[in-house]
C-alpha cells in the first residue's frame, strides 16, 4: 500500500505529466497489482443526488481504496495494515461496488476481486469458513460483476450447505443456531443492532433457493425490532442503524407488513408496517438532513449528528422509496446533501461534525450517496430462483 509520501509524489508527477490536459491520475495499489483511475479534473463538486457527478463520487471512492491493504482486506483505523478484518469487508466493498455502477471504471472492479478473495480466505481457528453476516450479499453482487460464479458457489458450499447439514463453524450450527451467536454476541450496548445484522441475509438466502433458511433470517430480522430499545441512550446505543438497517431488509423483501413489534422499551413498539417504521425513520430527521446517533437524545448538541447513522437512514429510504407509495425523496436529497457536507478535501467523510474519518464509515456514506436507487431484480435462472 502506498505511504502518504509515495502517494502524494505520484499525484505531483500526475499532475506535471498531464498538466496540458483534462485528466488527473490517482493511482490505487492493491493486492492485484496497480490500478489507475482517471479522474476529469474539471468536474465541478455540484451535488445532484439523482445525478451523481463523478467528482464526488470518485473522490470518496478513490480515498477509501487508497487504504486497502496489500492482503485485498482493510484496517480499522486509516493507514494502518498491521491487522484487517472479514467483517468490514462487505460494507466497505458496497461503496466501491455503487462507485463502479456509477462511473464504469473496471479498476474499481480489480479493487473489490481482491477483497473477495481476502474475504475467501476467512477461517476459525480450526480453519473452517467463516463469514460475517453481509459477507453473502458482498459474494453474491461479486460474483454478478465479474461473472465468476467461485464467490457465490463458495457461499453456496461453504455456509449455506453447512447450515442446512448443522454443520457450520467448529460448533456445528445450523441456521437458527448461527441467528442465535450473532444475538448473543449483540446483547447489551448494541441489542439495536440486530434488525441492520440481519438486514440482507433472508434477500440472499432466496437467492441461493434457501427458502426455510430465508425465514429463519427474516423472523430473525423481525425479532431484532422486538428487543430495541431506546431508553437510555447513554447505554443502549444506535437505534437509528439498527432501524434502518430492518426497514432496508423488509423493504427488499417487499414486507409491508407483519404481526405487531413488541418492543415495550422503544416507540417502535405496536407498529405492523413498513410504512409505519419509514415515518418514524423520517420524523427524526433533522432540518438540515442529518440524523442524531439516537432517537432519544437528551438536548443533543451538534455533535451527535452522524454520518453512519445519517447513511444507513438515507439508503432505508431509498429502497423504501421503491415500495411504498409515499415520496421519500426529499428526505433522501436533503440527506444526501449533508452527507456531502461531511466530504473533505481529499474526498473521505468525518463521522459528524468534528469528527474523524473512518474507512467503513466513509463507505457507507458513499452507498447513500452513490445509489440511484432501483428495484432489487430477482430473476429465475440458474443463480436466482425466487421471483419477485
Amino acid at each position: 500500500m502506498l505511504n502518504k509520501i509515495a502517494l502524494s509524489a505520484l499525484m505531483l508527477v500526475s499532475v506535471q505529466l498531464y498538466a496540458e490536459s483534462k485528466w488527473e491520475i490517482h493511482p490505487i495499489v492493491t493486492v492485484g497489482g496497480g490500478y489507475v483511475i482517471y479522474v476529469n479534473a474539471e468536474q465541478t463538486r455540484i451535488w445532484d443526488p439523482q445525478n451523481p457527478t463523478i467528482s464526488v463520487v470518485q473522490d470518496a471512492a478513490i480515498h477509501i481504496v487508497s487504504q486497502q491493504c496489500p492482503n485485498g482486506g482493510f484496517g480499522w483505523p486509516h493507514d494502518d495494515c498491521s491487522a484487517t478484518y472479514n467483517n468490514i469487508t462487505p460494507p466497505i466493498m458496497e461503496g466501491i461496488h455503487q462507485a463502479w455502477k456509477v462511473t464504469n471504471n473496471n479498476a474499481y472492479l480489480g479493487v473489490m476481486v481482491d477483497a473477495g478473495n481476502y474475504d475467501l480466505q476467512a477461517t476459525f481457528a480450526n480453519t473452517e469458513a467463516k463469514f460475517g453476516v453481509y459477507t453473502p450479499e458482498f459474494m453474491w453482487n461479486l460474483s454478478r460483476n465479474t461473472g465468476d460464479s467461485t464467490y457465490t458457489d463458495f457461499i453456496e458450499t461453504s455456509l449455506f450447505t453447512e447450515l442446512q447439514n448443522s454443520t457450520y463453524g467448529p460448533d456445528d450450527l445450523d441456521a437458527a443456531g448461527w441467528v442465535a451467536s450473532v444475538v448473543a454476541n449483540r446483547q447489551g450496548n448494541w441489542i439495536n443492532l440486530l434488525p441492520w445484522e440481519f438486514r440482507s441475509l433472508p434477500l440472499i438466502a432466496q437467492r441461493h433457493c434457501r427458502p426455510a433458511q430465508a425465514d429463519v433470517f427474516e423472523q430473525a430480522l423481525l425479532d431484532g425490532f422486538n428487543t430495541m430499545n431506546d431508553t437510555s441512550p447513554n447505554t443502549v446505543y444506535n437505534d437509528i442503524t439498527g432501524l434502518s438497517g430492518g426497514i432496508w431488509g423488509l423493504a427488499s423483501l417487499n414486507r409491508q407488513t407483519f404481526p405487531a413489534i413488541n418492543a415495550p422499551l422503544h416507540a417502535i413498539n405496536g407498529m405492523t408496517s413498513l410504512q409505519q417504521l419509514v415515518d418514524f425513520l423520517v420524523s427524526h430527521q433533522n432540518p438540515d438532513g442529518s440524523w442524531y446517533w439516537h432517537t432519544n437524545l437528551n438536548s443533543p448538541s451538534e455533535a451527535a449528528k452522524d454520518t453512519q447513522s445519517t447513511a444507513y437512514a438515507v439508503m432505508a429510504l431509498i429502497k423504501a422509496n421503491e415500495r411504498l407509495a409515499t415520496d421519500y425523496l426529499p428526505a433522501i436529497n436533503l440527506g444526501q446533501n449533508w452527507l456531502e457536507s461531511m466530504q473533505g478535501q481529499f474526498g473521505g467523510f468525518i463521522s459528524g461534525p468534528g469528527g474523524v474519518e473512518n474507512t467503513e464509515i466513509e463507505a457507507e456514506a458513499l452507498t447513500a450517496l452513490a445509489t440511484i436507487g432501483v428495484y432489487d431484480k430477482i430473476f429465475s435462472n440458474n443463480l436466482e430462483c425466487y421471483p419477485e
